[in-house]
């Protein structure tokens, strides 16, 4: 019978009968973390690929740079002196920009003359006619704009 049912035969001793000869049972184990984890990685991931639109020719630029910079070759090369002309060309365009920018002399808007912002937006000689328009002394910000308000609502 033991031979048929895979079973052993029990020696003289009384005690090996509460041996500890059977192969442990498989146990499961939950997989619930790594799925999560790996959702919170890929949620972003699947958001970013979808919002934004990446061409196959910059795929193609991106991977290409990628290659520079593992092989240090030649096109590294060619890449940083590119790299330094363009950093000298904006930092030359800067130069360019801030000689263009006079200073607005605060004698010239002390004296009544318009500053730049104002020519530029046109309300340099514009001035309110209207009593209204005027903020009355004694009165707050608020209470002035609930007047205004209340008067639009009149009209």
């Amino acid at each position: 019978v033991a031979s048929v049912t895979g079973g052993d035969i029990l020696g003289e001793h009384p005690r090996d009968v509460f041996a500890h000869t059977l192969p442990a049972p498989r146990t499961s184990r939950p997989v619930w973390p790594e799925l999560v984890a790996l959702a919170a990685i890929c949620l972003p991931l699947d958001i970013t690929i979808r919002r934004l639109a990446i061409s196959r020719s910059e795929v193609r630029r991106a991977f290409q740079r990628l290659l520079d910079r593992i092989e240090f070759g030649e096109a590294s090369q060619i890449a940083g002196t590119s790299r330094a002309e363009h950093v000298e060309a904006l930092l030359r365009a800067k130069a360019r920009s801030q000689e263009n920018l006079k200073p607005v002399s605060t004698a010239a808007s002390r004296s009544g003359s318009p500053t730049q912002e104002q020519v530029a937006s046109g309300v340099e000689g514009r001035a309110s006619t209207r009593d209204e328009d005027k903020p009355a002394p004694g009165k707050s910000t608020a209470q002035i704009l609930l007047d205004h308000k209340r008067r639009g609502r009149q009209q």
